[in-house]
């Protein structure tokens, strides 16, 4: 399998240039080893040895690279509200418990609910 010489935009708009394993979409955003998040402008064979691998990808765009990792489903809880006597029903958003695996890539838990404030329980 030969090697990729790829030319790439960080999303701080600087411009690198790395060789990888074929594969990687030119367009796409993907997240290496370092957490920075590249956009693949071009690409071409090459015999040199990989100087880049990367972790999670291809994100349609930046802001898909650096957002969290999403395990589970999200829901909202429904709550009432009583206005003027008129009963008004909306739909809250729960605080997902938030960590980071072994990669550095944060995972938002979405089937999980964050208990207690700044403290947790202790609060």
């Amino acid at each position: 399998m030969a090697n990729i010489s790829y030319t790439g935009t960080t999303c701080d708009e600087e411009e690198i240039i790395f060789i990888s394993n074929e594969g990687l979409l030119t367009g796409k955003t993907y997240q290496d080893f370092d957490l920075v998040c590249i956009t693949i402008d071009f690409s071409g064979a090459t015999e040199d040895d990989i100087t880049k691998t990367f972790l999670y990808g291809p994100f349609d765009t930046c802001s898909g690279c650096t957002a969290p990792i999403e395990a589970g489903f999200d829901y909202t809880t429904c709550s009432q509200c009583i206005v003027s006597g008129e009963t008004i029903m909306t739909s809250v958003s729960q605080p997902h418990a938030i960590y980071t695996n072994e990669f550095g890539k944060a995972v938002e838990q979405m089937n999980s609910v964050v208990l207690g404030g700044i403290n947790g329980l202790n609060n």
